[in-house]
């Protein structure tokens, strides 16, 4: 009976001791990647190269820009499932935010958020933005 109740605990234990080293590991899901996109000096347009390891993630470039300035946002990926929302300095998107393209004039100054979403998992992507 003693031994059953030591390979029960000792169970419990490695169990319990696991699963607290899993943790990390689960929490990195559904995070946000946020990086601020940056043009080459003389510069006015940018791609970025971005990775969605899985579904949960999703990656946010911002991008300080002008009212009266027209931002071109175009996405390139094999996966068709990967899309782009912009969305406003004030939380609010356009009424033509999300797809695989953007272009738009801007009603305000501050910064845009490109958000890169994909309903599945790897999915490589790039994109190109351009203010002019």
């Amino acid at each position: 009976m003693r031994i059953t109740r030591k390979l029960v605990f000792s169970f419990c234990l490695l169990l319990a001791l696991s699963s607290l080293a899993l943790t990390p590991s689960l929490a990195q899901k559904g995070t946000n990647v946020q990086r601020r996109v940056s043009f080459a000096r003389g510069r006015s347009s940018a791609t970025v190269k971005g990775y969605i390891a899985d579904r949960m993630t999703t990656h946010e470039y911002l991008l300080g820009a002008r009212t009266g300035q027209t931002l071109t946002v175009r996405l390139s990926s094999a996966r068709k499932d990967v899309n782009i929302c912009v969305v406003y300095p004030s939380g609010e998107p356009p009424t033509h935010a999300c797809g695989r393209s953007f272009s738009d004039s801007l009603p305000v100054d501050g910064d845009y958020s490109i958000i890169v979403d994909s309903r599945r998992e790897n999915a490589s992507y790039s994109i190109s933005v351009s203010i002019r």
